[in-house]
């Protein structure tokens, strides 16, 4: 009965000079620098404590792909609490949301490394230009051994089969553009365990002899073919694992590649996946090989169906011949041992260990194929 608080309530109510401020609570940290990691504000120095990367640690994830998912659902969070239950987004994220995490993601690493160029471009005076942007005109700048540089050139060195260093560095100058590209990219490439685990210890040839003129003829592409078969790759057919081969015909001045998926090493498997690369790519004129005895009764059967009535109209002037190299001199063959080398590698890279259907396999073999007939011939510059 003589508590002044139960019969008056607190001071504030009778005084107005006491009442509380009625400001809302500020927002967490985390969710502060999501929500204007990607606002520009002109800075006279660098922002140490601002950005996207102080909310989401780049360090902690092994691909770009989980980052940008991760980051996808921060935004997708922040964004619900935004809006009204009924409009609030779920399930996984989708492609708008990915792009959008991605350029923000761009952003925070272009504010966080070139601050300096950035507010050099919006100042109205003229300034003069960094040389580290005087050739980036188009593609996206990224500053080199930054995380989100490295998941990057990752991504990309995954997606393509785990090319080597001149076709990443193709596939990363499509979109970026990173200031000494190639040894950064060199560097991570040399760190890729799944490449350690299958590239082996290169064998030391000798100098090669002048390539003979088949090679250097200026002809249409597949007119001068190599075949060859690689080892058994493993499938699952009705439950139960079988093996198929992978029959490879590149051209000799070209080194365009066909890959065909094979059954058996049969003599009539064989002219029915060459049957497909001719109506598919061309008949060639001279068909190389190596003296095994699959392609001698294939060649065999091949010229017997060549002296047929029924195709002999048809390919009257243009007769397939076929060459064997020398018995035990697999390097006569070098150049489509080499393209068997790179599609094996590519094969056991995207695989691993698994055996997947034949239906997938072929697929596979498609993109491997697309990405071999794409890779760069020659070195890729800096310019």
């Amino acid at each position: 009965m003589s508590s002044h608080l139960w019969q008056h309530g607190p001071k504030w109510l009778t005084t107005p000079d006491y009442w509380p401020s009625l400001q809302p609570p500020p927002l967490p940290p985390m969710v502060l620098a999501a929500a204007v990691a990607t606002e520009f504000v002109p800075m006279k120095q660098a922002p140490p404590d601002l950005g996207l990367h102080c909310a989401i640690s780049i360090d902690r994830h092994s691909s770009l792909t989980k980052l940008l998912s991760v980051t996808a659902y921060v935004y997708r969070f922040i964004d619900n609490l935004r809006t009204q239950l009924q409009q609030r987004l779920s399930g996984p994220v989708n492609a708008e949301e990915l792009q959008r995490v991605s350029l923000r993601w761009i952003k925070d690493a272009q504010q966080s490394i070139y601050w300096k160029e950035i507010n050099n471009l919006q100042m109205t005076t003229k300034q003069p230009k960094t040389a580290r942007l005087e050739t980036a005109k188009f593609p996206f700048l990224l500053p080199p051994k930054h995380p989100l540089s490295r998941l990057i050139i990752l991504d990309i060195h995954i997606k393509l089969c785990h090319s080597g260093t001149n076709a990443t560095l193709t596939g990363l100058r499509q979109s970026f553009w990173i200031h000494a590209a190639r040894q950064y990219v060199k560097s991570i490439l040399h760190h890729c365990v799944t490449c350690h685990k299958v590239n082996g210890r290169p064998y030391a040839v000798p100098d090669p002899p002048p390539l003979p003129q088949l090679r250097t003829q200026d002809v249409q592409p597949f007119t001068f073919t190599g075949v060859d078969f690689t080892g058994a790759l493993y499938v699952q057919q009705d439950k139960e694992e079988g093996k198929v081969y992978l029959c490879l015909f590149t051209c000799a001045t070209t080194r365009a590649v066909h890959l065909e998926i094979a059954q058996d090493l049969t003599a009539d498997t064989f002219l029915m996946a060459f049957r497909k690369f001719a109506g598919s790519r061309s008949l060639p004129t001279i068909m190389m090989s190596d003296s095994g005895s699959t392609y001698l009764s294939a060649a065999s059967e091949l010229r017997s169906l060549m002296e047929s009535p029924t195709v002999k109209e048809e390919l009257g002037r243009r007769s397939v011949s076929w060459q064997f190299i020398p018995k035990r001199a697999p390097w006569f063959g070098g150049f489509w041992e080499r393209l068997i080398g790179l599609s094996k590698s590519a094969i056991k890279k995207v695989l691993g260990r698994r055996h997947v259907s034949l239906l997938t396999l072929e697929t596979i073999t498609v993109e491997v194929e697309a990405t071999l007939n794409d890779r760069p011939l020659t070195f890729v510059s800096l310019n």
